[in-house]
């Protein structure tokens, strides 16, 4: 189970802000220090592969998203 901690941050991205939304994860997925979830019906499994190696070692990320 998922535990979120008083310190949990996010953020919200109105739909067509491309650049802000690849800004954003970039931002979040470098503070994370154990976990991390990312919730975006549109969003797959390339944003990882180009994205999560800013993330530190050892750091647990998930991705929810709407399978096509």
């Amino acid at each position: 189970m998922w535990e979120v901690s008083p310190l949990s941050t996010g953020s919200v991205v109105a739909p067509g802000e491309l650049f802000k939304a690849f800004t954003e994860i970039s931002g979040v997925l470098k503070s994370a220090r154990n976990a991390l979830l990312i919730v975006d019906p549109y969003m797959d499994h390339t944003v990882l592969q180009e994205y999560a190696l800013v993330a530190a070692e050892g750091v647990s990320i998930r991705l929810l998203h709407r399978q096509q």
